[in-house]
């Protein structure tokens, strides 16, 4: 089995990505599901802001319209709750779910905010625009979480109201209470996501950390550490890989177990490997395959792999792989001695058989004889001679 093209360079990019900088860059789909997990969890607490947000606004709205937005907006949120559960994300449309959940609850929040631009007031005008900002320093913050956007995203409502006020006429105790607990839903929102998401910058320090960490490992162990696709395609290989095959791990990154196999080996080790493994994935597979080395010759590798799983579902393959070339020709030399002494013990059993038969035969013949001299007239000398010679016959 082979990889195709396109799954070869998907794995070389992914691989050079990971050497130019050191970070592995989320996917899209990975930011959404990133960005899922603390809609989900903060859902209640959207559902008690906007309560407080359209109770601030009926000191400026009509009470029906305060009413109909609330109820929607609960109906938003009960909605954006149940399609962020991790088994909702997995299905075929869970994304596509979220999402529009994401922008029906940004809509309804812009909504809040054009309906306090329309009451013509300076501190709704102030109000609406905060509200406004808020969401979209929400929806920044829950997909990018760095200091400057934690600062932007705290700064730029209050701006916002600041700059209406100051160019408004006279304000109003009943609208300017409204601005305020705009400005203060929006501060409690950037300190929540501040306190529970570590800066951008203490991220990427454990995570630098993380990379030296491993580097130093896997650079220092003998073993071969690799993690293949489950089309045997490799993703990753350790540098021992230089030290025991002749290969550096960007040469082998992008290629497959076949390729490395020895034509004199057996080409179905690895898969019937793969298949023990599917069978029982909580179990290891040992398996032992000759392989080629870079400069032709052969080597005996022994792998002790085990299944990589996502939720539950078989993604791919890590195993650690040393050389046993050593270890095999002794256990060979061993077993071919082994055969040569038991071929030695059969030549020699055969060979005394042989000569049993050779001696019984004619020692019979003399045994026969001596019995017939029994009834011959011998001295009692002779007779004495002749019993001890019968009697070394049958001996």
């Amino acid at each position: 089995m082979t990889a195709n093209a396109p799954d070869i360079r998907s794995a070389k990019d992914a691989a050079r990505r990971l050497r130019a900088d050191g970070r592995v860059r989320p996917s899209w789909p990975q930011r959404f599901d990133e960005a899922a997990a603390p809609w989900h969890e903060v859902a209640a607490p959207k559902v008690g802001l906007s309560l407080v947000a359209v109770l601030a606004a009926a000191l400026i709205l009509p009470g029906a319209i305060c009413i109909v937005w609330a109820a929607v907006m609960i109906a938003i949120e009960v909605w954006g709750w149940r399609v962020t559960r991790p088994d909702a994300l997995s299905r075929p449309r869970g994304r596509l779910t979220f999402f529009a959940a994401y922008l029906a609850s940004n809509f309804g929040w812009i909504a809040l905010g054009g309906l306090l631009w329309s009451a013509g007031t300076p501190e709704a005008h102030a109000a609406g625009v905060a509200i406004v900002l808020i969401v979209g320093a929400a929806a920044v913050l829950l997909f990018y979480n760095v200091p400057a956007v934690f600062l932007a995203a705290g700064a730029a409502p209050a701006i916002g109201a600041l700059a209406i006020l100051t160019a408004g006429g006279e304000r109003h105790a009943p609208g300017m209470t409204v601005v305020w607990i705009s400005l203060a839903l929006g501060g409690v929102f950037c300190l929540g996501r501040a306190l529970s998401t570590p800066s951008a910058q203490e991220q990427q320090r454990r995570l630098n950390q993380s990379l030296r960490d491993y580097e130093t490992l896997a650079e220092n162990v003998t073993d071969i550490i690799a993690r293949t696709s489950l089309d045997g395609v490799f993703e990753y290989v350790s540098p021992a890989s230089l030290r025991v095959l002749g290969y550096r791990p960007e040469e082998l990154v992008g290629a497959t177990r076949w390729d490395l196999a020895h034509p004199d080996g057996d080409p179905g080790a690895v898969q019937d490997a793969l298949a023990r493994l599917l069978a029982d994935p909580s179990q290891p597979a040992v398996t032992t395959c000759l392989v080629r080395h870079k400069d032709g010759h052969a080597l005996w590798m022994q792998s002790s792999a085990r299944l990589i799983l996502e939720d539950g579902v078989p993604v791919a393959v890590i195993d650690a792989s040393r050389d046993v070339t050593a270890q095999v020709a002794a256990e060979t030399a061993l077993q071919e001695a082994k055969t040569e002494a038991e071929s030695a013990t059969r030549a020699k059993a055969d060979f005394l058989a042989n000569v049993s038969h050779e001696i019984r035969t004619p020692m019979n013949g003399v045994l026969g004889a001596l019995q017939l001299l029994e009834h011959e007239n011998i001295s009692p000398e002779g007779r004495e001679l002749m019993r001890r010679a019968s009697d070394s016959g049958r001996m």
